[in-house]
């Protein structure tokens, strides 16, 4: 878990990704990691940011039910009452097979209630949201 110096009042998917950009930077990854960051009912980002490294390329069941589990116990036992994800990796924003597995795996397993507007992917230099258009390949 890393500290959140900054609050950040979340109301749109706009709001989220200026928020990540800012968290984030503008530095590159050296590895997969999925980002989670946590908001009350008000839509205010709560003091920590939790990264979950080293992920493998294609998201696992057991992983996945995993983390179902362990958001909903911290939305069911703190103020926070959303989420918001944000995958990170090195390389550039094309947007990946393997980003779009994770995506739609995560956007599955987190109810829509409990998460907070799209999933956003960080790579050297930018921070975007994914669009429900980036989770198809291409034909």
């Amino acid at each position: 878990m890393t500290s959140n110096p900054k609050t950040f009042h979340i109301s749109n998917d706009v709001d989220l990704g200026l928020a990540w950009e800012q968290l984030m930077g503008p530095h590159g990854y050296d590895q997969r990691s999925l980002w989670l960051l946590f908001l009350d009912g008000e839509g205010r980002t709560l003091p920590a940011i939790i990264p979950i490294s080293d992920l493998p390329p294609v998201p696992g069941e057991d992983l996945l039910a995993s983390l179902g589990s362990v958001l909903q116990g911290v939305t069911t036992s703190t103020e926070a009452v959303s989420v918001a994800m944000l995958l990170s990796r090195p390389g550039n924003d094309v947007v990946t097979d393997s980003d779009r597995r994770w995506a739609r795996a995560l956007l599955n397993t987190v109810p829509s209630p409990q998460r907070t507007g799209c999933i956003h992917l960080a790579t050297a230099g930018r921070v975007r949201a994914l669009a429900a258009d980036d989770l198809f390949e291409a034909a």
